[in-house]
């Protein structure tokens, strides 16, 4: 495996207990997925289905630059907030809370941020379909051939609200699951 190393100083010690800001802008290639070692990982950048994720070391990730270190040590809970520009028609998706979305000449960058401490970020992109209940809360992110499928899926969802509430509950109720309840990607 291959990784970059970035060695970060602060000014000042953080107290235990305490916190500190890094912002990060990052912008690189994704290649070299199978050097992570993990025979599972097949993601790759492709206009039918992309998908970026901690799993395949897509973006930079608080760490050594050993695996066994990393291993061994956990993951820490996180906030985050990202943009993710991809050309039209594309859509990206994201477990965390869609805060908005720009527009320029044939592309689009949606933008997201963590509903609850997270320890990873996964984003899917693809020319979805959505569907939605009219209050905007219950959401489906379908391939245009799985319509029916994701249509059962809403409706599913709506008739389970006492089950939905419940399992927000408990996974809210973890700060070691960042959750994305109420909404579905088929894909």
């Amino acid at each position: 495996m291959q990784a970059n190393c970035l060695a970060v100083s602060l000014k000042k010690p953080i107290a235990p207990g305490g916190t500190s800001v890094l912002n990060i802008r990052y912008e690189g290639f994704l290649f070299g997925y199978a050097e992570t070692g993990m025979l599972y990982v097949k993601d790759r950048i492709d206009e039918k289905f992309t998908i970026i994720r901690m799993d395949c070391l897509a973006y930079p990730t608080i760490g050594y630059p050993s695996w066994k270190v990393n291993q061994e040590a956990g993951q820490d809970s996180f906030s985050y907030r990202l943009a993710v520009s991809v050309p039209e028609p594309l859509v990206a998706v994201n477990g965390g809370r869609a805060i908005g979305s720009d527009r320029g000449e044939g592309w689009i960058r949606y933008r997201f941020e963590n509903i609850r401490p997270a320890w990873r970020i996964d984003i899917a992109i693809a020319d979805y379909g959505l569907l939605q209940k009219p209050e905007g809360k219950l959401k489906v992110f379908h391939f245009a051939e799985d319509l029916e499928g994701a249509r059962r899926i809403l409706e599913t969802m709506s008739k389970s609200g006492t089950a939905l509430e419940h399992l927000k509950f408990r996974f809210h109720s973890s700060d070691k699951f960042s959750s994305c309840y109420n909404t579905a990607v088929l894909s």
